[in-house]
């Protein structure tokens, strides 16, 4: 029988979970708080070397610390978007005034590509859906700080760099489940306490506080992710966390598992079903504090992936319930620490496998009338604090958007001038970081764009080889790519701030730096 502890955290600092753990470069942070790391914050506080608990809680697997996943407005839970999920992408956005909109989305799990009605499908790829039509996406904020030269107390030569966080104040939920329900009467005790997460912990990064720890009745037998899609049953797996597994028969990882691969071969029989699958890979390798170094390198199937099979038959009744069995107790390996959580939840019929789903509308909150503000310089120390978050998270924002475009003009670029995969193309890492340096030196408008675009001296000049590739668009080369997007950026009002950012991200972006890594300067 399975037993679960549910905690709510409450960020009382900002806490920083990193994609990667490599020291250099620009730090993008994960939209939610790894079950890894709540796993060695709770490990740290209460490890007791005597207690013969303490295996059972942290180092057998029968304690499982699912990942901490940000709430909606009501205080309800969510899963990552499924990545089964497309829209048109020259038409309707899946989301505006943060509410999904289903008439802008379709399941490619119940809906064929020619069914969709779309004219190009784009894969929805950020954001949480609970179940409501909430679109939840957490809020971060980015600080560049410096190294510190310990010989001479002040700032170090060249030691630029960046942390992008999860901003204090928000709230995530995290399932523990458990075999056992004395081992979740342990962390019980743990209501009220504040722990610390994240990386560099001993700065102003990492308080966040349990609000409360609910242990529900054992859960009922498991909604399962059965459906009879084109006259046939199939199994759909929503990942609800990271899933690591290894190939059966070469012990290697894999992103294409089958049953046997799952360990579901003894119970279901069939194959994969390619055209329903949609997976996005992860690799990463965890940091172990306690020991000082990293831990082996993790390959794995993202959060928000779509596992779907095409079954011979229906299993019966009593298949049915140790299928139900083992997808509870989640899949593949680093169980403990929230991989191979599967969403068996009712919402995944609704939000997976029907053609034609409609949200729960999320109540709407009354906003109560604040009160006014005293004139204190305290209160308008706290409010300009207030106004610089919000501003640094829409320029987070905005950047993130144009970074996907910048995405495709390198890829169209490369594509028109027919550059070979191992060759440079266009602007490297140290001209998107002259660019920042523009943009920090030279906030305004006006003088931003002389800057980068006037005069002989013009940081993004006529005539730079780079600058001027064009991307195959009509008379478009980097150079004007980059000077409409200043211009946008000042026109949605994230001005300087949004350039900042773009071009920490561009600089730092892997999708074409691995190119430049292997072709030339960059």
């Amino acid at each position: 029988m399975m037993h679960e502890l549910v905690l709510d955290l409450e960020l009382a600092d900002e806490i920083v979970v990193s994609r990667a753990s490599a020291t250099a470069g620009q730090h993008r942070c994960l939209p939610y708080i790894p079950g890894a790391t709540l796993l060695g914050a709770l490990a740290s506080r209460m490890y007791d070397a005597n207690d013969p608990r303490m295996y059972d809680l942290f180092h057998a697997g029968r304690v499982r610390f699912g990942d901490a996943r940000p709430l909606t407005a009501g205080d309800r839970g969510t899963w990552p978007v499924p990545l089964a999920w497309h829209s048109d992408k020259g038409g309707d956005a899946p989301q505006r005034d943060g509410r999904w909109d289903s008439r802008a989305i379709a399941s490619l799990v119940a809906v064929g590509v020619k069914d969709s009605a779309f004219q190009q499908a784009q894969q929805i790829r950020e954001g949480f859906v609970g179940e409501t039509d909430a679109h939840v996406r957490p809020r971060t904020r980015y600080r560049m700080k410096t190294a510190i030269d310990r010989a001479t107390g002040s700032a170090a030569e060249s030691q630029l760099f960046g942390y992008e966080a999860l901003a204090r104040g928000q709230r995530f939920r995290a399932r523990i489940t458990a075999d056992d329900a004395g081992l979740l009467e342990t962390l019980h005790a743990q209501l009220g306490s504040v722990l610390h997460l994240g990386r560099s912990r001993s700065a102003q990064y990492g308080r966040a506080r349990i609000l409360s720890a609910t242990q529900p009745a054992p859960a009922a037998s498991p909604c399962l992710p059965l459906a009879e899609l084109d006259g046939a049953w199939h199994l759909v797996l929503w990942l609800a966390s990271d899933l690591a597994v290894r190939d059966i028969r070469t012990g290697m990882p894999t992103y294409t598992p089958s049953l046997a691969d799952l360990g579901l071969a003894d119970i279901l029989s069939g194959g994969g079903a390619v055209e329903k699958t949609f997976v996005r890979p992860r690799r990463y390798r965890p940091y172990n504090a306690r020991r000082g170094s990293h831990d082996l390198e993790r390959q794995v199937i993202g959060a928000g992936s779509v596992l779907c099979y095409r079954l011979d038959r229906r299993p019966d009744p009593a298949a049915e319930a140790q299928l139900g069995a083992r997808l509870a107790a989640s899949l593949g390996e680093h169980r403990e620490a929230g991989l191979g959580e599967i969403v068996l939840d009712p919402a995944l019929t609704r939000l997976l496998l029907q053609r034609n789903h409609e949200f729960v509308a999320a109540a709407a909150a009354i906003p109560a009338k604040p009160p006014a503000r005293p004139d204190h310089p305290l209160v308008a120390w706290l409010t300009a604090g207030e106004q610089r978050d919000k501003g640094e998270f829409e320029a987070n924002a905005w950047a993130e958007k144009t970074l996907a475009e910048l995405r495709g003009t390198y890829a169209s670029a490369r594509r028109y001038n027919g550059i070979a995969p191992d060759l440079a193309c266009g602007p490297g890492a140290s001209q998107w970081g002259r660019v920042q340096e523009t943009a920090v030196s030279q906030p305004g408008r006006e003088p931003l764009l002389a800057a980068l675009f006037e005069g002989d001296s013009a940081m993004c000049k006529k005539g730079d080889e780079d600058w001027d590739t064009a991307s195959g668009k009509p008379g478009e080369t980097f150079r004007t790519w980059l000077e409409a997007a200043v211009r946008n950026a000042h026109e949605e009002g994230v001005g300087a701030r949004g350039i900042i950012r773009l071009a920490a991200l561009a600089r730092a972006d892997a999708a074409w730096n691995r190119t430049h890594s292997k072709g030339g300067a960059a």
